[in-house]
C-alpha cells in the first residue's frame, strides 16, 4: 500500500536576511546575462562570427519582438496559477533550459557553413534565449509582491535586487573580454564558448538561490479577467502609460549606449576593446 505524499510545509512567516540576500542574488545573475546581451552580443556576431551588420540588426529586432508576446503571456499564466505556486514553479522549471540557451547563443558555428545557415541558427538560438530569459525573469520579478505584503519588506527586497543588479553589471563589464582572451589563449571564438559555459554555471547558481530559498506568501487576485479586459484597463491607466513610456525610453537609451560602446572604443578611439568595460562599469 502506497503512502500518501507528505504535505508541503508552509513557508516561514518571517522574511529573514537569508531570503532577502538570496532574492538579490537572482538579479545579479539576470543582469550578468542582460549585460552580455546588451554590450557584447552584437560585437560577437559582427566581429567574431562575421555576420553583416544589417543581418545582425534584423536578428536582434526579431528576437526582441518575440519577447513582446511571450512576456505578457507569462504574466497572464502566473495570474491564473493557484496561490503559493504562481511564480516559483516557472522559475525552477525554466532554469536549466535558460542555462543551456545561454551557452548555445554564444557558440560560434563552423565557418564552412553558408552564412545564411549560420545566421539562421544563431538567430533562432538568440530568440530562444530571449524567450527563456523573459519566462524566468518575469517569474522572478513578480516574486517581490508574492514574498510579502509588508511595504517595508518589499522595499528591502527591491534594495537587495538593485544591489545585485549593479554588482552583476559591474562584473560583466570588467571581466568579460579579459576572461575570453584568457580562456581562449587569444582565440576569441573558443574563448567566448568557454567563458559562456562558466557564465551559465555561475548564473544558474545565482538564480537557483531565490528559486530555492524564497517563498510565496501572498495570494493575488485578478486572474479571472479576460486578456482583452486587462489590456483595456492598462491602456486606460494614465500612471501605467507614463511609467511604461519612461521605461521604454530608458531601455532604448541603454541599448544604444552600451550596444555602441564597444564599437566606439575600438573603431573611433582606436583603443582596442579591452577598455570598453571601464566606462560601462563606471555607469
Amino acid at each position: 500500500m502506497m503512502r500518501p505524499p507528505a504535505p508541503v510545509p508552509p513557508p516561514p512567516a518571517r522574511v529573514g536576511l537569508k531570503e532577502i540576500v538570496a532574492f538579490g542574488a537572482g538579479d545579479a545573475g539576470f543582469n550578468i546575462i542582460w549585460g552580455l546581451m546588451l554590450s557584447y552580443l552584437a560585437y560577437f556576431y559582427t566581429d567574431i562570427c562575421f555576420f553583416p551588420a544589417r543581418m545582425v540588426g534584423f536578428m536582434l529586432l526579431a528576437a526582441r519582438a518575440a519577447s513582446l508576446v511571450t512576456d505578457p503571456a507569462v504574466g497572464l499564466w502566473i495570474d491564473r496559477r493557484p496561490p503559493g505556486h504562481q511564480a516559483l514553479p516557472l522559475l525552477r522549471g525554466g532554469l536549466v533550459p535558460f542555462m543551456v540557451l545561454v551557452v548555445l547563443t554564444f557558440v560560434p558555428l563552423p565557418r564552412g557553413w553558408p552564412i545564411v545557415a549560420r545566421a539562421l541558427c544563431a538567430g533562432v538560438a538568440y530568440m530562444a534565449l530571449c524567450v527563456s530569459y523573459g519566462v524566468v525573469n518575469t517569474a522572478y520579478g513578480v516574486m517581490t509582491s508574492l514574498i510579502s505584503s509588508d511595504p517595508a519588506i518589499r522595499l528591502r527586497l527591491a534594495t537587495s535586487r538593485m544591489v545585485g543588479a549593479t554588482l552583476g553589471g559591474l562584473v560583466v563589464s570588467m571581466v568579460t573580454l579579459p576572461a575570453v582572451d584568457f580562456l581562449g589563449h587569444g582565440n576569441r571564438q573558443a574563448g567566448f564558448a568557454l567563458f559562456m559555459m562558466v557564465v551559465a554555471c555561475v548564473v544558474g547558481a545565482l538564480v537557483w538561490l531565490p528559486a530555492r530559498l524564497c517563498h510565496e506568501r501572498v495570494a493575488t487576485a485578478g486572474g479571472d479577467m479576460a486578456p482583452r479586459q486587462l489590456v483595456v484597463s492598462l491602456l486606460a491607466n494614465r500612471a501605467w502609460r507614463r511609467l511604461t513610456g519612461a521605461m521604454l525610453l530608458t531601455m532604448l537609451g541603454s541599448t544604444f549606449l552600451f550596444g555602441a560602446l564597444v564599437y566606439d572604443v575600438r573603431y573611433v578611439l582606436h583603443a582596442g576593446d579591452r577598455p570598453t568595460g571601464c566606462p560601462r562599469g563606471w555607469t
